[in-house]
């Protein structure tokens, strides 16, 4: 193999090792996908047999401080997105600005959930009050340990520092939007399902 070759190859295979997180992240995003798809099918199908859904006794959740909360997590996707972007920019501060503000709203979220979850446990909700409550710790919980571990991981990503390559660390990064991409676009969808369609939220 003459050296021009063996440049070229080793090149090749540096962007394959570099586009590894991206690949892996794409894998288990999907693999994640079917993992709230089975518990959204179940909780339907539970929803369907059960009358009245949600049970009479629990409590009734404030739409307006729900909406605003899942407002802070879209926002936070925005912010996140609009940081990825400006990666190629000259200012590098701006990028870690808009990430850090993505960063502090998925805080911000977790927070928010954190305090409905006590005042649902105040009222006697627990996890083990009936179906409808199991559901809603399991499927909420799941969703919020994501978050948690989504926003460590982009923290992680965003200021760590390495010597890795400028191609290496950008990939790296999208990983970490991704995963962060579907942890926020996942929510409406179980926003919709817990707290509007079951009439758990009240105007």
């Amino acid at each position: 193999m003459d050296t021009a070759t063996q440049i070229i190859t080793e090149k090749l295979i540096s962007k394959r090792r570099s586009e590894a997180p991206v690949v892996g992240m794409v894998l288990f995003i999907i693999v994640e996908a079917m993992f709230f798809a089975a518990f959204i099918s179940a909780y339907i199908v539970t929803s369907a047999q059960l009358d009245p859904w949600p049970p009479k006794d629990m409590p009734v959740l404030s739409f307006g401080t729900s909406s605003f909360n899942t407002i802070i997590l879209l926002g936070s996707g925005i912010f996140v997105a609009m940081g990825y972007l400006q990666q190629n920019g000259t200012k590098k501060s701006t990028r870690k600005d808009l990430m850090l503000i993505g960063l502090l709203l998925g805080l911000s979220f977790l927070i928010f959930q954190g305090q409905e979850w006590t005042s649902m446990l105040e009222y006697g909700a627990t996890f083990t009050s009936n179906t409808h409550s199991s559901f809603f710790y399991l499927i909420i919980g799941s969703h919020g340990l994501h978050v948690l571990g989504s926003l460590t991981w982009l923290a992680v990503v965003v200021y760590k520092r390495n010597a890795q390559n400028s191609y290496a660390r950008k990939q790296k990064l999208l990983s970490a939007c991704l995963l962060w991409y579907f942890v926020v676009l996942v929510w409406p969808i179980l926003y919709y399902l817990i707290y509007i369609y079951p009439g758990m939220i009240v105007l």
